[in-house]
């Protein structure tokens, strides 16, 4: 889905490409128009136990879970800038490596052996394949991440809404505990992903 959008008179795309690296591969391959920043913008797993909830981390460069030979590094006048426009609404961050997954990862046995083999701060699903289209089309390539599940979350809860609840009443003993888990996941979700409007809003200004 792509969105021509207006901010204090300047003009920007917002392009939303769903989950996954081939999603978002496809989904910058699609801009047919000239574009002089592509800035990935979404969630992200912490990888080491300083990262907390809701805290913003610069993508200083990018590597892949599977080829941590091909490193690309942002666009540093950009990082610079996303860092002043964290700092100016104090929002916690750190400028680090950001490592693209082609699946999600949850468990923190897997996410120790990923910042050990590839020295990442941080993980999403899309970041390093847009880094990789940007090079391509030598555009320039920064992002922005907030955590919204830290080594200690545990694995993705079942999704278990009011509905299912309501149309097997026998059944709330069983499926009260799920569906507290991930109620308070998707809470904590929101959280984080409700932090990035002030810094995005800053940054567009300083751009």
């Amino acid at each position: 889905i792509l969105r021509r959008c207006f901010f204090e008179g300047r003009e920007f795309l917002v392009l939303r490409s769903g989950i996954g690296p081939d999603r978002a591969a496809r989904a910058v391959r699609s801009l047919d128009r000239d574009v002089d920043l592509i800035l990935s913008v979404g969630t992200s797993g912490a990888l080491t136990p300083d990262l907390f909830l809701g805290q913003m981390v610069v993508v200083g460069e990018t590597v892949s879970a599977t080829d941590s030979g091909e490193v690309i590094k942002s666009d540093q006048t950009v990082v610079r800038k996303l860092v002043h426009a964290c700092n100016k609404v104090g929002q916690p961050n750190i400028v680090g490596r950001l490592v693209t997954s082609a699946k999600p990862v949850f468990a923190r046995d897997e996410r120790q052996k990923l910042h050990t083999r590839v020295c990442a701060s941080a993980v999403d699903m899309e970041s390093h394949v847009m880094a990789i289209e940007a090079k391509n089309r030598g555009i320039s390539f920064a992002g922005l991440r907030v955590i919204s599940d830290t080594v200690f979350s545990g694995p993705l809860p079942q999704k278990v809404d009011l509905k299912s609840l309501a149309r097997n009443p026998l059944a709330i003993g069983k499926k009260l505990a799920p569906f507290m888990k991930w109620r308070n996941f998707i809470k904590q979700f929101f959280f984080a992903i409700g932090k990035l409007d002030p810094a995005l809003v800053n940054f567009l200004r300083l751009s």
